[in-house]
């Protein structure tokens, strides 16, 4: 079939002129129709005996055709945000496909025979395509025959891309083979070069018998933190935000480059690259800067250590086509830096900035995971990516994000958080990382960290996390006991004597076993964090002071 697609919009009217051609030659047959939401006409009718072309406003005015390599929208398609549908006039199985009258096929621009690339064209390839020569030669001439359809196109762009053709020589290629050029032949390219690498005859992989393992040497797994941390493949760094996931992460990647310890922790050291796009390059230095004088090194022990800020830019890595994901520039440079440098370890600070799509994707969350894998395994080093749990994720413990695709796909994920016991916080510096993950060691494994002087540093084994639980208990059973004795018309003080606060508490019988002494540390405490304070009442010249919970 081909249709003539008659246009009434933007002052154009291709309607009303095939209307006034119908009257003038009177020959005008029963064939099927369609009405578009804009006032459009569809007229279809049979294939003629010669390729007309598919164009626009050619005829006149609004009068398209669409034939070899066209489309138009059938009924009953829906429009967004449009009123009316894509309707039958003449529906089919009412109505046949009918023969063009010979006046409308005398208009029909014809489509030119499309032409090959010059005989003298020729790539020089170095003897690298083998008997490959045939199907790029096929490839080439499905491109000029129908540019349009953008198969030739993506064939070309994926045999050219798969020995190492860069993408502008390759769009040099097909514009000089391509009868036609726009932005979706540009896009086709882009969807080519992306398809190359994973073609089946550049694939790298390969079947063999386990047999053939007898004898061969046994490879030691390597780690970037022992038992912690894997080499050669991805883990996630999963934390709130202002929890300092970012600071810790960069601690660990100076630990790498400056062959120290990170939180107690030996590391495998060498180089490192940092892509921040959450803190600018003041705000980098300024925690390298802490980092140094905790750590008593200096700037000439970290060279290893390559920084870069992406705030303010496009930090993507990857973008959206209607196959897959593809890499973006930003992460070809990323790669083309560490064939240079040869890191041990690569941190991307954070998903979302990096990441295209919605992290809900399980296909795309799986499919952003395997590029890094490939660039892990590539490059012979740990990737690290950060990431902010959800809401879900926070309150359940797991630190967990959008689809389980993330957790699923990665080799290992950490979860940086805050520490709270029985709902409250008792120190607001203490953190706790926890393993989440581990698909070669064990998990489960907390250790209690705390931010002091600009850095993070490792509590003892235990000990922190016990404290921080008791101090806990302590200040809810004081806040407990304080709104219970104000409740009975009790009032009680901060100074020794008669109804000091943590005395009464002790005795009441209602402290769960506390006694004074832990009693007076959490009044303290909560002193100290403003949650309590001293009231007055009673007249000017013999006042009488209080505890009360602050703001009451």
């Amino acid at each position: 079939m081909f249709v003539l697609d008659l246009d009434n919009k933007n002052g154009v009217n291709g309607v009303e002129w095939l209307a006034e051609k119908i009257e003038e030659h009177g020959e005008w047959p029963n064939t099927v129709e369609a009405l578009s939401p804009s006032g459009g006409w569809h007229v279809y009718f049979q294939y003629p005996d010669f390729d007309p072309k598919t164009c626009e406003s050619e005829i006149a005015p609004g009068v398209d055709v669409r034939a070899h390599g066209g489309m138009v929208i059938a009924p009953p398609s829906v429009k967004p945000g449009a009123e009316k549908t894509y309707r039958w006039k003449n529906p089919p199985g009412l109505f046949d496909v009918a023969r063009a009258p010979q006046w409308v096929l005398e208009m029909l621009p014809r489509r030119e025979e499309p032409k090959l690339a010059d005989t003298g064209f020729q790539i020089d390839t170095g003897g690298v395509y083998e008997n490959k020569s045939e199907k790029l030669a096929q490839a080439l001439n499905d491109c000029a025959a129908d540019g349009r359809k953008h198969k030739g196109v993506r064939t070309v762009a994926a045999m050219l891309g798969q020995r190492g053709l860069c993408e502008d020589l390759i769009a040099a290629v097909v514009r000089h083979a391509c009868p036609v050029w726009d932005k979706n032949v540009e896009n086709s390219i882009r969807s080519g070069v992306a398809m190359g690498p994973q073609a089946p005859q550049d694939r790298k992989s390969r079947f063999y018998s386990a047999a053939s393992l007898k004898g061969k040497p046994l490879q030691a797994r390597e780690w970037l933190v022992p038992d912690m941390v894997p080499q050669k493949t991805v883990s996630l760094f999963y934390g709130d935000g202002g929890t300092g996931k970012s600071l810790l992460t960069l601690q660990l990647a100076f630990a790498v480059a400056a062959d120290t310890t990170w939180i107690g922790r030996t590391v495998n050291t060498g180089g490192v690259i940092f892509l921040s796009a959450e803190d600018d390059e003041d705000e980098l230095h300024r925690r390298i800067a802490d980092t140094l004088r905790a750590t008593g090194k200096d700037y000439d022990d970290i060279e290893r250590l390559t920084l870069r800020s992406l705030v303010g830019e496009d930090a993507l890595l990857a973008v959206e086509s209607q196959l897959k994901l593809i890499e973006t520039e930003l992460f070809r440079e990323l790669d083309a830096r560490a064939s240079e440098e040869a890191p041990t370890l690569i941190v991307i600070d954070t998903l979302a900035d990096v990441f295209p799509s919605n992290e809900n994707e399980r296909n795309k969350a799986r499919q952003f995971i395997g590029i890094l894998k490939g660039q892990a395994a590539r490059q012979e080093c740990a990737v690290m990516v950060l990431g902010h749990p959800s809401l879900t994720g926070v309150n359940t413990g797991t630190g967990t994000s959008g689809s389980t695709g993330w957790n699923n796909s990665a080799s290992g994920r950490l979860y940086f958080e805050r520490v709270f016991e029985e709902g409250r916080e008792p120190d607001p510096n203490a953190r706790r990382l926890t393993t989440k993950k581990n698909n070669y060691g064990p998990i489960g494994e907390e250790i209690g960290l705390r931010w002091q002087d600009g850095v993070f540093v490792a509590q003892e084994q235990g000990g922190m996390m016990d404290a921080l639980a008791k101090n806990a208990k302590c200040e809810r059973v004081f806040l407990k006991l304080l709104d219970e004795f104000r409740e009975s018309g009790r009032r009680v003080r901060h100074t020794a004597g008669h109804g000091y606060a943590p005395t009464e508490f002790a005795k009441s019988g209602q402290a769960e076993g506390l006694g004074k002494t832990a009693l007076r540390a959490a009044m303290n405490a909560l002193f100290h964090r403003g949650e309590i304070e001293v009231a007055k009442e009673g007249p000017p010249s013999r006042p009488s002071s209080y505890i009360r919970r602050a703001n009451r």
